[in-house]
């Protein structure tokens, strides 16, 4: 047994850190919030091979018809554990197939699929995406906006902002939201899915672990508050805003927004649960635990997607009274 190689000099935290392949400061903080098992668990997850997951973006036919097409390149494929829309591979390749290369495949984790979800992106709705690249919410979002709707797809980083297609109603903007955004129009919807430590991704990006460091996660919670700040700047009254990351960190997560609404007294939180009737028609029944919080938390372990968090904010409109 791997126990047997455990020096008896070495302490039990070190160990596991070397057992579970995680470095130790991360294994005890997770160790410190969820309990040991848990924590363990959730180490174990992420050393398994991640599946693929994809959403259908047809833009001839119906999902049907691309599904038999998928069949017929001998793709395997079941449906998502928790989104309607969302598909697991089982079996093959579709990078290969000429779905894919038109983008009528999206490669894309369930949990990441469910976030515009929560952006409640109507027809006609004006969108922004802060920190768009690589474009998989953006390009969800503008096919709900429809033709009289806008997405503004933003990046700091010129080469991923040139891989999101810029078409139809999809616009591409290069700038940092850490500095006033220069826009003239207010949006009805903004997601801002911020640059984040990546902890919920362990299982696709394992090398992110071991450069990691603490100093690491508070200075992205600092970076994460800014862009909020700005984005709320932009955001008209009676509109909704979305804050989400890959991470698993609490500094990141309910600490930010617990910080954006102590200094942004014009919005509120909306709770997942509040909303749950308008998502449940997205959802399989398997996905109603999951709207039954106050944000949207998913784990690798407990529900196999990555691990992401999702708040809702509501801009109180001009005629509102604050809290």
């Amino acid at each position: 047994e791997l126990a047997s190689l455990r020096p008896p000099s070495m302490p039990e935290s070190e160990w596991l850190a070397v057992e579970y392949s995680h470095p130790r400061w991360l294994l005890e903080r997770w160790v410190a919030r969820y309990g040991r098992p848990a924590a363990l668990e959730l180490a174990r997850a992420n050393n398994q091979v991640p599946a693929t997951f994809l959403r259908l973006n047809p833009t001839g036919g119906t999902e049907a018809e691309l599904e038999e097409h998928l069949r017929h390149e001998e793709i395997e494929i079941r449906p998502g554990k928790f989104l309607k829309q969302c598909r697991a591979v089982v079996h093959g390749n579709v990078t290969r197939t000429e779905a894919y290369r038109r983008g009528e495949i999206v490669l894309q984790d369930e949990a990441s699929q469910m976030v515009a979800h929560l952006v409640d992106v109507q027809e006609g709705c004006r969108v922004m995406d802060l920190c768009a690249a690589p474009g998989n919410k953006s390009l969800q979002m503008a096919r709900w906006a429809g033709r009289a709707g806008l997405v503004v797809a933003c990046d700091i980083h010129f080469h991923r902002l040139a891989a999101v297609p810029g078409l139809g109603n999809l616009r591409r903007v290069l700038l940092d939201g850490r500095q006033p955004l220069p826009f003239g129009m207010a949006f009805d919807r903004i997601l801002v899915d911020a640059p984040c430590s990546g902890t919920g991704t362990l299982r696709r990006h394992p090398e992110i672990k071991w450069r990691l460091t603490l100093d690491d996660v508070q200075s992205l919670a600092e970076k994460q508050l800014q862009l909020l700040g700005n984005a709320a700047a932009v955001l008209s009254g009676g509109g909704r805003m979305v804050y989400s990351t890959c991470s698993l960190e609490e500094e990141e997560n309910q600490g930010v927004v617990g910080k954006f609404l102590a200094c942004h007294p014009e919005f509120r939180l909306l709770p997942l649960r509040a909303d749950a009737a308008r998502l449940q028609p997205f959802f399989h029944p398997s996905g109603s635990s999951i709207l039954e919080a106050d944000f949207l938390e998913t784990s690798p372990a407990r529900d196999g997607a990555d691990g992401f968090f999702a708040a809702i904010f509501l801009k109180l409109a001009e005629s509102e009274p604050r809290a």
